[in-house]
């Protein structure tokens, strides 16, 4: 939940607990379920409607691999420009904490 400081100041303290009690955490894992059951839905329907999926092959996998390596080199180099001494350190640990939670 995103909140002017000035509107949440001006808010109940009821109020300001109400909306914490559904925010963070809760909202994000209560948004994941909402996009998995509509994305299982849509799934279902477009296959219904005799839409075929396929799974990408490991070529094209690596492929993906490959240009996200490229990319990954171009925006280090560039980190120091943008702020950012150690760019590689701040990807791995937002890596291991995608992984962290991937499993929650």
């Amino acid at each position: 939940v995103v909140i002017n400081e000035g509107k949440w100041n001006k808010l109940s303290e009821a109020d300001r607990k109400a909306i914490m009690s559904v925010s963070g955490e809760k909202l994000s894992r209560l948004w994941g379920q909402r996009f998995d059951a509509q994305n299982k839905a849509g799934e279902a329907k477009l296959r219904a409607e005799g839409h075929v999926f396929n799974e990408p092959s490991k070529a094209l996998f690596e492929r993906i691999g490959a240009v996200r390596e490229r990319m990954l080199t171009d925006w280090a180099a560039e980190g120091p420009s943008f702020g950012v001494d150690k760019p590689m350190e701040m990807l791995e640990f937002f890596e291991q904490r995608y992984k962290a939670h991937a499993g929650k």
